[in-house]
C-alpha cells in the first residue's frame, strides 16, 4: 500500500491526486502528515461529504517516514 499511496501524492501529478488529496487530508483531521493518513486510513476512517475545494491541492503531504 506504501508505494500506491506515494504514488497516489506526488504533487500535481494528476486529476487522481486532486481528487484523493483532499480525502486524505481529511480523514486524518486536516493532518497532511504521512503517519496521521495512514493511521486514518488503518482505522477504517471514511472522509465526510466534501464540497470539491481545491485549497488543498498544492499542499503536499509531509513524507517524512520516507
Amino acid at each position: 500500500m506504501s508505494k500506491l499511496f506515494q504514488w497516489l501524492c506526488r504533487k500535481r501529478s494528476s486529476v487522481m491526486y486532486r481528487c484523493y488529496m483532499p480525502a486524505f487530508v481529511a480523514i486524518a483531521s486536516g493532518s497532511r502528515r504521512y503517519q496521521d493518513i495512514i493511521a486514518a486510513i488503518k482505522k477504517g476512517t471514511m472522509p465526510p461529504i466534501m464540497d470539491i475545494d481545491l485549497s488543498n491541492v498544492n499542499s503536499p503531504i509531509e513524507m517524512s517516514e520516507i
